[in-house]
This record gives C-alpha cells, sequence and structure tokens, in this order.
C-alpha cells in the first residue's frame, strides 16, 4: 500500500514535499504518543483541527524540538 501511494506521486517535484510531509508527521505522531501516551485515531485528528492557538502552544516543548531534530 506505501509503495503504491508512493508511486503515484513519483514524480520528483511532488515526490519530496510529499515524503517531507510524511516524515515529519510520523515524527509528530511519535513524539506526541511516546510523551502523552496517546493514541493516534481520527478522534484524535479531530482534536488537532479543533484546537485552539492558546492550546496548541501549551504542546510545544523543548523536548518536542530535541525529538524533530
Amino acid at each position: 500500500v506505501n509503495h503504491l501511494l508512493i508511486s503515484l506521486f513519483s514524480a520528483r517535484f511532488i515526490l519530496k514535499p510529499v515524503l517531507v510531509f510524511l516524515f515529519l508527521s510520523a515524527a509528530l505522531s511519535g513524539y506526541f504518543m511516546n510523551a502523552y501516551g496517546v493514541l493516534i485515531d481520527k478522534h484524535m485528528l479531530q482534536n488537532v483541527f479543533e484546537t485552539d492557538v492558546q492550546e496548541a502552544r501549551g504542546l510545544l516543548s523543548l523536548g518536542l524540538l530535541v525529538h524533530m531534530a
């Protein structure tokens, strides 16, 4: 399935941004799963899109920056 999805975006100018998005999404998900013990499901994704700036700012930390680096 992953190979099929990546082959759909195999044009060089599309592939890099798609892969960057996938890797960053995986790193963010991994951090929040480890740091807060949450599971990423459709309800959690809905919460992500419904959060406000104040709440999102509270989740930013040095640990997140280190994990993403």
